[in-house]
């Protein structure tokens, strides 16, 4: 079984991008999905509404998803792509432009460990999007995986992209603009094929519940068919794959709502019992690895990571394992980040300023852990901590719907 392969595969006409095309998952709460609904008749996260709203009825969700689509589909919004076809995907932003390829990944790669996870998902979840995906026979919000860098497929995705226009261009009214051209041409299909062959190691970047999800799918369509074939399109998962230096990590920033039993200046002494800190002017954006920004009470302080305290395995030398085992563990008693209500997460994009919300008893600025860090740690088959990254680009939900059955 081939891990990549070309797809077969819906993609939104030109004239409906910018109905269809939805806004990122997450976007619109519960409160506001009828109006959504109203406003927004074509958008296809009417279809996702099942995957990522917990709020409402189930099983009425999940029939609103497939009717939605069917809706979609009858009202000729989309071309088909019967014959498979790979997908050059460009995504652009103020910030940067990101090339790589939208292709199906086998779910065996998944469960053999060729594609590799840094991250825990939660079986529940991973059963809600399982439950959507059956139930609307489709999936459009591509998982986003990492590979090695390769200038050969570098050279063969910006050839693609530079010959022509793209078929298709939906720009989103936040600034990021999709871009796809459709390679239908057996030759250069094959071309791609051999290119992407020697790449049996990819890494998930965005979507672990969705890669997760796509794997009991594909189980219990085993168990629901002894002799489904291998190639079935319910062995595989619709995938962005990005070369690691197309992929932005950004990190997120800790806060903590109370400092315990800990005063601010004993808090900034016990630091200094294993850390070199030094109190600054300016907030602290870190600007290396083993750099950490530290607020309390208006004050900011710069924490150095000794090299004694990294450990010689990936995770171990990770700069948000050190504050979690140094800092926010013994000191702060946050023992479980993944549990603790006093502990909350703040994308750095938000800027070292949203350290000082009021909820934020002492914030600690993080430097960016590195594509080559994450992917060292899948291999070494560990879990980062919670929320310790934020990865660039995430492909969005309605350019591209892949059928889950032929």
């Amino acid at each position: 079984m081939s891990l990549i392969r070309p797809i077969a595969a819906y993609v939104t006409k030109p004239e409906h991008v910018h109905s269809v095309v939805a806004p990122p998952l997450g976007s619109i709460s519960p409160d506001e999905w009828d109006q959504y609904a109203t406003t927004n008749p074509l958008s296809y996260l009417q279809v996702m509404r099942s995957a990522i709203d917990a709020s409402g009825d189930r099983d009425q969700l999940l029939a609103a998803g497939a009717a939605k689509l069917q809706e979609l589909m009858e009202a000729d919004v989309f071309t088909y792509h019967p014959s498979p076809v790979y997908l050059v995907y460009r995504l652009s932003s103020p910030n940067h432009t990101k090339l790589g390829l939208i292709a199906d990944v086998a779910v065996a790669g998944y469960d053999d460990g060729r594609v590799l996870r840094h991250e825990d998902t939660l079986k529940d979840v991973e059963q809600h999007i399982a439950d959507h995906h059956a139930a609307v026979g489709a999936s459009s919000n591509p998982v986003a995986l990492a590979h090695s860098n390769d200038r050969r497929i570098a050279d063969l995705l910006r050839r693609f992209s530079d010959r022509k226009p793209a078929d298709v261009t939906a720009a989103s009214p936040d600034g990021l603009t999709q871009s796809v051209w459709v390679i239908d041409d057996p030759a250069e299909v094959a071309v791609i094929d051999e290119a992407y062959e020697e790449h049996q190691r990819l890494y998930i970047t965005d979507g672990h519940h969705r890669t997760a999800a796509a794997s009991r799918l594909a189980a219990a369509a085993r168990a629901a068919d002894p002799g489904l074939q291998e190639d079935s399109d319910s062995q595989y998962v619709l995938a962005a794959l990005f070369a690691e230096d197309q992929v932005d990590v950004r990190a997120y920033n800790r806060c903590v709502s109370d400092l315990g039993d800990l005063t601010p200046d004993q808090l900034v002494t016990r630091i200094a019992e294993r850390f070199e800190i030094e109190e600054i002017d300016e907030p602290e954006i870190p600007h290396r690895k083993g750099q950490i920004g530290m607020t309390v009470q208006g004050r900011w302080y710069r924490i150095r990571v000794p090299e004694a305290l990294r450990g010689e395995n990936p995770y171990d030398s990770l700069d948000v394992t050190i504050l979690q085992q140094h800092i926010l563990a013994p000191l702060l008693g946050v023992t479980d980040p993944s549990t603790d209500h006093r502990l909350h997460f703040i994308g750095s994009h938000l800027g070292p300023h949203a350290l000082g919300r009021s909820d934020c008893a002492v914030g600690f600025a993080l430097y960016p852990t590195s594509i080559a860090e994450v992917m060292a740690v899948a291999d070494a088959h560990e879990i980062m901590p919670p929320k310790s990254t934020w990865f660039e680009p995430k492909p969005r939900a309605g350019l591209v719907v892949r059928p889950i059955e032929s």
